[in-house]
């Protein structure tokens, strides 16, 4: 077995990410959640997706240019359309 540590592993999710033309704040985002899925042994939701989620970048199935936009707002609830943008930017975005 080969072992690769998180660091350089997050590394190359982010210059993989990158380089598909996700933005910075995206590429980070994305690499972290990837390792921390696999750290956490939940390898499902790990690295494993990043030539699947590569593929819907430059595939078109994403827009990974995006960022979302509330689409309604009613006291304390907003219903928000991440618009086919990348998903933890725009569970980063709603959280925030």
């Amino acid at each position: 077995m080969t072992l690769i540590q998180p660091d350089a592993l997050r590394a190359f999710c982010r210059q993989l990410a990158a380089t598909a033309g996700a933005s910075p704040t995206a590429s980070d985002l994305v690499a972290d959640s990837l390792v921390a899925s696999n750290l956490r042994g939940v390898d499902s939701h790990g690295v494993s997706l990043l030539p699947y989620y590569l593929a819907q970048w430059t595939g078109g199935g994403v827009d990974f240019r995006g960022t979302g936009r509330i689409a309604r707002e009613e006291g304390a609830c907003i219903t928000f359309d991440g618009q086919n943008a990348i998903g933890q930017l725009v569970a980063a975005t709603c959280c925030d």
